[in-house]
C-alpha cells in the first residue's frame, strides 16, 4: 500500500487497541518513506485567491 492510499476504513477495527496499533504502525512506516515535496501553489496564486474572495465578499454585502 502506498502512503497516498486510504490506510483505514470506518469501523475496520474490533477495538481501540487494534486501532491504536494500526495508527502507530502507519506513523512509523510513513516516517520511513516520507520525502520533502515542492509546493506548486505560489504566493501569487494565494494573492489571486484572496482577491477573488475579497471581491465576492464585497459583492455579497
Amino acid at each position: 500500500m502506498t502512503a497516498g492510499r486510504k490506510a483505514l476504513t470506518p469501523n475496520g477495527f474490533t477495538d481501540l487497541d487494534t486501532l491504536e496499533r494500526h495508527l502507530l504502525a502507519f506513523g512509523r512506516r510513513y516516517e520511513q518513506i516520507a520525502a520533502p515535496f515542492e509546493w506548486k501553489f505560489t504566493r501569487a496564486d494565494l494573492d489571486r485567491v484572496a482577491e477573488r474572495l475579497d471581491h465576492s465578499a464585497a459583492e455579497a454585502a
